[in-house]
């Protein structure tokens, strides 16, 4: 049978209160029988201790105890003194069986029924007979003294249990009380497992139908959060889930328009020049062939990108660190640059990266291409004569590495954008350039994997700096 978690929660608040409540009442009702049992044991014995003087007074130094063994009234005498029913028949020998039977079913015997004498050597004087083999049983004793001198002990049988009739009307009503309790605290216990059980499980019926609301799509869905336990926190991880999924779908959304239009442009002038042509309007003459050409070029760039782009998205790259000088690296792209940096007017300068080599652990392919993207950027978009600028900062926690170039600057508002997917500031003048809006956001996937961060910022020559920093962990040296 399948248990709910409702059935498993308020089963086990139930049992548990259940469990207690009757132990403790058990224990209590133990406790106040031993208790009782004690109080009814001292009792008797303050009130034999009355007739220890009494009995010095029969003890002879010479016959002993024989004028109290002598005459039987004496014994029961002793016991009216101190308003104690008398003994039925005292035993006075031991050659005397008891001549009746008490079992603990009669009640409470009175003390004279259990009290006996017993010399200094613990010999048997008169009295009841000393239990043998009752191991319920023990013996108080209360010392008879004779001018400053032990003559005796007026011994006592006492148990440790109540027994007969005062001690069973006692049980039964203890009996009824504590069932009336249990069931009263069994009523209050289920009471109490319901309204709990379901207070707990509210705001879990609410993540259920939550997570049935996004799985239909619904992604606005939240849930109301009380206080900071465990269901508090999967609640707000819920809707912090929820938000995501629904910027997921926003994003992908734009994603996918973004893409399409990325697409759309090219071919469309694909194929007007290609109609043109099969119409007779433009002939296959090497200029239009060599715009075909660029378009097509522009095309397999962007599926290119986006193709790189998927798979540092999905850490479908497999990163292999190892120790790279970053001044190298950098010289080496730099050096890649130079005909293409000259050929538009634009200076390429380094600021002290060859006086202070810095190895870092990185994949020396991925960095390479994060710089390739970074400076294609900076001499597509910077206007000639210009500068790009390139520096490292070695910080006390980080390794920063600054590529800065002249105008034209992107407006603030602008700079934290720069990395997002497909983003432009001018679209015209990105395609006129063959930009496909996707190089920074690789090269934020990139440093990503680094454990490392990208970020952009107006540059002191006038147009942007971009500032890669590398986490000090990475550092192996100087």
């Amino acid at each position: 049978m399948r248990l709910t978690i409702f059935s498993k929660l308020f089963l086990s608040l139930f049992t548990t209160s259940l469990l207690m409540v009757i132990g403790i009442l058990l224990f209590t009702n133990y406790s106040f029988n031993k208790g009782f049992q004690s109080y009814i044991n001292q009792t008797e014995l303050q009130n034999l201790s009355k007739l220890t003087k009494p009995i010095a007074e029969f003890y002879d130094d010479k016959t002993g105890w024989t004028p109290l063994t002598s005459d039987l009234q004496h014994w029961k005498q002793l016991f009216t003194n101190i308003g104690e029913p008398p003994p039925p028949r005292p035993i006075i020998s031991l050659d005397i069986k008891r001549s009746f039977k008490y079992s603990k079913e009669d009640g409470i015997r009175p003390p004279s029924y259990r009290a006996f004498v017993l010399d200094v050597n613990d010999k048997w004087v008169i009295g009841t007979l000393p239990p043998t083999n009752d191991p319920t049983s023990n013996i108080a004793r209360i010392p008879i003294i004779k001018n400053t001198k032990i003559i005796g002990w007026l011994a006592i049988e006492q148990t440790s249990y109540v027994v007969g009739p005062l001690s069973g009307s006692f049980y039964n009503q203890q009996k009824q009380n504590l069932y009336l309790i249990i069931g009263l605290a069994s009523i209050f216990s289920l009471i109490c497992a319901v309204f709990l059980v379901r207070h707990f499980l509210a705001p879990l019926k609410q993540l259920h139908q939550g997570a049935l609301t996004l799985a239909k799509g619904d992604f606005n869905t939240q849930i109301a959060t009380k206080g900071k336990d465990e269901i508090a926190e999967l609640g707000n991880a819920f809707n912090s889930l929820s938000i995501s999924l629904k910027q997921q779908k926003s994003t992908r959304e734009q994603w996918i328009t973004d893409i399409s239009h990325e697409l759309r442009t090219p071919i469309a002038v694909l194929r007007s020049e290609i109609e043109a042509i099969q119409d007779g309007i433009r002939t296959p003459e090497p200029k239009n062939i060599d715009s075909m050409h660029q378009q097509v070029l522009n095309l397999g760039k962007l599926v290119e990108d986006l193709y790189v782009l998927s798979k540092s998205e999905a850490n479908i790259y497999s990163i292999k660190l190892k120790p790279t000088s970053l001044n190298e690296l950098i010289s080496s792209v730099m050096y890649s640059f130079e005909a293409r940096a000259q050929a538009k007017g634009l200076t390429l300068e380094s600021d002290d990266l060859m006086h202070r080599e810095v190895i870092l652990l990185l994949d020396e392919d991925s960095i390479r291409q994060l710089l390739v993207n970074i400076f294609e950027n900076s001499i597509r978009y910077t206007d000639g004569p210009g500068v790009i600028k390139v520096s490292i900062k070695n910080k006390k926690e980080t390794v920063e590495l600054w590529i800065e170039d002249s105008s034209p600057s992107v407006p603030l508002a602008e700079l934290d954008k720069l990395f997002d997917r497909l983003y432009r500031v001018d679209q015209s003048r990105s395609r006129e350039f063959g930009g496909s809006g996707l190089g920074l956001s690789i090269c934020k996937n990139i440093i990503e994997q680094h454990n490392g961060s990208i970020s952009a910022k107006v540059s002191s020559l006038g147009g942007i700096a971009m500032i890669i920093s590398f986490k000090k962990q990475y550092n192996k040296g100087h």
